[in-house]
């Protein structure tokens, strides 16, 4: 009973991905930085993540495999894309943007595509005229794909603070790892924290702790975090080493077998379709790697 308390509690607070190494820093903020942003710039250069500069588009095919009793929850971001791992979809992105969209490949939905512009997000059935619609869950589920598949990049800079935040040990690798959020060091309820785990040898970010502050579904502030590991990466044609597999997981790190789903991406390619394609509607402003203040 004192157990189950504790947790309804801990599911109450706003989680803090703040390291000991932060809260307890015996050397300043600004040395801290200055080692922070070092460390992920030289990951960033190792994965060739800098090249992103230099493209219009890319794509990539992508698999979810969701792990039972997960699939009997209505988690899943893009409805019709199936649970098992055996339908595709693919991603068309615009990099360092929030503007992509989601094409069904497979199942009851082949054809169908729901897209994101300016945080606006439109849909076209197969066959049909596109349509400006509200879809919470697949506007979500584009925008926190777009930005796991490029965030180490995108911190690097964009986010207002970033720090060194220690060593950890997880499956016999001691990590260097990176902290990076907005607006304020501590927790707050608008900006989310990511912790950047560095494998020491290849320079990789083989694992992203992050909140999530906004989700389409209610969820306890305590819970509100979950875990990315970059199981697998590929060398790309565009000399970008991007995720071929990753595993998602909700709250702390664990053994990669506990995870909510895993997620296969295949078939990159890069500069394939111009990016007006992804811009439907010529009058909506581009925010670029913006979020707008207000879209009213």
């Amino acid at each position: 009973m004192i157990a189950m308390m504790a947790f309804v509690l801990a599911g109450c607070k706003t989680v803090d991905l703040r390291t000991s190494t932060i809260k307890e820093a015996s050397t300043t903020k600004e040395e801290l930085e200055k080692q922070g942003r070092a460390l992920l710039q030289e990951s960033v250069i190792a994965m060739g993540y800098d090249k992103l500069d230099s493209l219009d588009t890319y794509e990539a095919v992508v698999n979810f495999k969701w792990k039972f009793p997960w699939t009997l929850m209505p988690m899943n971001a893009f409805p019709g894309s199936g649970r098992s791992g055996k339908k595709s979809q693919k991603f068309e992105f615009a990099p360092l943007t929030f503007d992509g969209r989601i094409t069904y490949l497979d199942g009851k939905k082949k054809g169908n595509i729901y897209g994101l512009q300016g945080f606006r997000s439109y849909q076209i059935p197969d066959g049909n005229e596109l349509e400006f619609k509200t879809d919470k869950r697949r506007a979500w589920g584009l925008a926190a794909w777009h930005y796991l598949l490029e965030s180490p990049y995108r911190l690097l800079n964009k986010a207002q603070i970033i720090r060194y935040a220690g060593v950890e040990e997880m499956d016999g690798i001691f990590y260097e790892r990176v902290f990076a959020t907005w607006g304020s060091e501590e927790a707050n309820s608008e900006h989310d924290q990511f912790v950047l785990y560095i494998n020491p040898t290849t320079k990789h970010v083989d694992l992203a702790h992050i909140t999530i502050r906004e989700f389409f579904l209610p969820m306890p502030k305590g819970m509100a975090h979950g875990v990315a590991r970059y199981a697998k990466r590929q060398e790309t044609s565009a000399g970008i080493l991007f995720p071929e597999s990753m595993i998602l997981q909700i709250m702390n790190p664990k053994k990669e077998k506990k995870y909510v789903y895993r997620v296969n991406l295949t078939e990159y390619k890069f500069n394939t379709f111009s990016s007006e394609k992804l811009y439907p509607d010529s009058n909506l402003p581009r925010y670029q790697d913006e979020k707008p203040v207000s879209l009213e």
